[in-house]
């Protein structure tokens, strides 16, 4: 019996209204280069995807935001998604994305700094539509927990 991949879109619960509105999960424009591909992020972590946590300035200083910290300034979310074979691994996305050298191995080092496991990582270059999605959960007393604001797919 094969068991399914499980992989999920990690974000902060104050976006998950403007996701579920809109009925799909878009690729990110923010800081491409200039021949990439927009693509959207999921993970197999089934915990958090470290890369998804936000970045915060306090004056002229930039951090990373702890997880604590972005559980409680923006709240947690997760969308599981159905995985095919349109998800292409973090060993292929520098090719399928045409993202430069050494974009590919900065942000590579960048998950491996901040936690994150890029053979976790998977990216589609398409909006995942509401009909791909298994579930909605949000982060409360330190667990997943189904999101009852919304319809599940």
């Amino acid at each position: 019996m094969k068991t399914e991949k499980q992989v999920w879109h990690y974000t902060a619960a104050t976006k998950l209204m403007q996701i579920i509105t809109s009925g799909e999960i878009k690729p990110g424009t923010i800081l491409l280069e200039k021949n990439e591909r927009p693509s959207v992020w999921v993970s197999a972590n089934p915990v958090w995807e470290n890369t998804a946590t936000k970045m915060a300035r306090k004056g002229s200083v930039i951090k990373q935001l702890t997880f604590e910290e972005m559980k409680t300034h923006f709240g947690l979310a997760r969308i599981e998604v159905k995985f095919d074979d349109s998800l292409v691994p973090w060993s292929k996305f520098k090719r399928a994305s045409r993202i430069s050298s050494t974009s590919y191995y900065n942000l590579e080092r960048a998950g491996y700094e901040m936690r994150a496991n890029p053979h976790e990582w998977f990216a589609v270059f398409h909006s995942i539509k509401m009909e791909n999605w298994i579930s909605i959960e949000v982060w409360q007393n330190n667990a997943w927990v189904k999101y009852k604001n919304s319809v599940e797919a």
